[in-house]
């Protein structure tokens, strides 16, 4: 009993320093940082270690021009060194993948995934235990899409009805149905308080889009190529400042006379290529259907409105990692000459 009690404990052990830290688990939609961890959780100086990044693509497009890389305390100005691959920054190109696949709920089928290693070799000649933090990133091109129904009635038609089925139908006059793809950028279409219904010739009514950062990371424009430029003292890589937090927004107003501020119009297209949006924030775009027409609604009448959003998305984690000190010692002669002369 006691020697089975002793060999649970190496296992326990042995697994402890195999698993490493606590994978890092990825939020909301799109391309997520499934985990992120060391294979141990301790390394002596000048010894290599791997890192490994999971990626799983669990929205419903496929995740495009994917980059990664480790940063922060690891990194060659702290005194780590890159084995292999040779460079903090990597794109999934170099390794043949051009996309990664998004989640299938039609055919049940899920996203595609993918593990990157770094094999690092820990700072030379530590004279003290040190522990430090690995931040990993990924940057991707994604989209979102969604489609809403508009349903408008006509006044003179609802006023023929009996009192019970106006009060139905006019709750009915609005968006009657939306369907969205998952993404880290989720979109909502709203008519706020009003219901469309329609009283005259040249009756305008609000439409209300609503962009929401659902995921935990940042969107940039989706035109920029990351490239990998370094700083000098983090390791990380750097975007402008004028590429971050940009979407590109496309509608599609079906058939409808509608305005929004900065969007400019091609035939049933609106197009502004540099919305706005900052991580874990909403942004509502209103716009205006202008010009409905009563004769044309006749009694009622439905309108398709889609929204596509274009854009690049960054997404991060960190864990940590001990490196011991060197096992090398290096003797000194106390002065006054060598002992035993």
């Amino acid at each position: 009993m006691k020697n089975a009690i002793v060999l649970l404990l190496l296992v326990a052990v042995f697994l402890s320093g195999c698993i490493g830290q606590p994978p890092s688990t990825g939020v909301g939609n799109g391309l997520i940082i499934k985990s992120f961890s060391p294979d141990f959780n301790e390394v002596r100086s000048g010894e290599e270690i791997t890192f490994t990044l999971e990626l799983e693509n669990i929205g419903e497009k496929d995740a495009t021009d994917i980059s990664a890389e480790i940063f922060g305390g690891v990194h060659n100005a702290s005194g780590w060194t890159f084995v292999q691959p040779n460079k903090a920054f990597v794109k999934l190109t170099d390794y043949g993948i051009s996309f990664l696949r998004g989640v299938n709920p039609t055919l049940n089928l899920k996203g595609e995934n993918y593990v990157l290693t770094w094999n690092v070799k820990s700072p030379e000649n530590l004279r003290v235990d040190n522990t430090y933090t690995a931040d990993a990133r990924i940057y991707y091109d994604y989209e979102t899409s969604s489609l809403s129904t508009l349903r408008f009635y006509s006044y003179d038609y609802l006023k023929s009805l009996p009192s019970e089925q106006f009060e139905k139908l006019k709750k009915e006059a609005g968006v009657v149905s939306s369907v969205k793809t998952s993404a880290p950028i989720e979109v909502g279409v709203s008519v706020g308080a009003r219901p469309l219904i329609v009283y005259g010739n040249a009756d305008s009514f609000t439409l209300e889009i609503t962009l929401s950062n659902a995921g935990r990371g940042n969107a940039f424009d989706h035109s920029y190529t990351v490239t990998g430029a370094f700083s000098a003292v983090t390791g990380e890589a750097i975007l402008p400042s004028q590429e971050l937090h940009t979407i590109d927004v496309t509608i599609d107003t079906g058939g409808l006379d509608m305005a929004c501020p900065s969007f400019t119009a091609t035939g049933n297209k609106l197009h502004d290529e540099a919305v706005t949006l900052i991580r874990g924030s909403t942004k509502t775009i209103f716009c205006t259907i202008r010009n409905v027409n009563k004769d044309s609604v006749g009694n009622k009448k439905d309108y398709t409105v889609s929204v596509d959003l274009s854009y690049g998305y960054y997404d991060e984690a960190s864990t940590s990692i001990k490196v011991l000190k060197s096992e090398t010692t290096t003797t000194t002669a106390p002065s006054g000459g060598v002992p035993g002369a």
